[in-house]
């Protein structure tokens, strides 16, 4: 529903309960059609790995993406030529956490991704 709304995966202004409100009631809005569908998109790249649709990873993927510290086909590159490294993390911030490990393998120079 934030995706749909605000365009953002995850509540980022603390009002899902809101949003749920509009959807049981019939009131809900798709606001952000293009930009979930980005989103979803950016996400779908990592579709070899089984969490890729959790909120959580679609919440790093999408802060990796706007950090614009690296190319993203670099990152869906070095993630997919080392995907056993990439399993399933607690939170978002483990999932970037795990990314910008596996993007930094055989780097000289570390990249932080956020």
């Amino acid at each position: 529903m934030n995706l749909l709304t605000l365009g953002t995966p995850g509540s980022v202004t603390g009002g899902q309960r809101e949003l749920m409100d509009k959807f049981e009631h019939g009131t809900f809005e798709v606001l952000k059609h293009n930009e979930a569908i980005a989103i979803a998109e950016l996400a779908q790249s990592f579709n070899f790995f089984s969490n890729w649709r959790s909120r959580d990873f679609v919440i790093a993927i999408y802060r990796i993406w706007m950090a614009e510290k690296i190319s993203f086909n670099e990152v869906v590159a070095a993630v997919k030529n080392n995907s056993n490294m990439l399993t399933q993390q607690a939170n978002f911030k483990e999932y970037i956490f795990k990314i910008e490990q596996i993007v930094n393998i055989g780097k000289r120079n570390r990249i932080i991704l956020t």
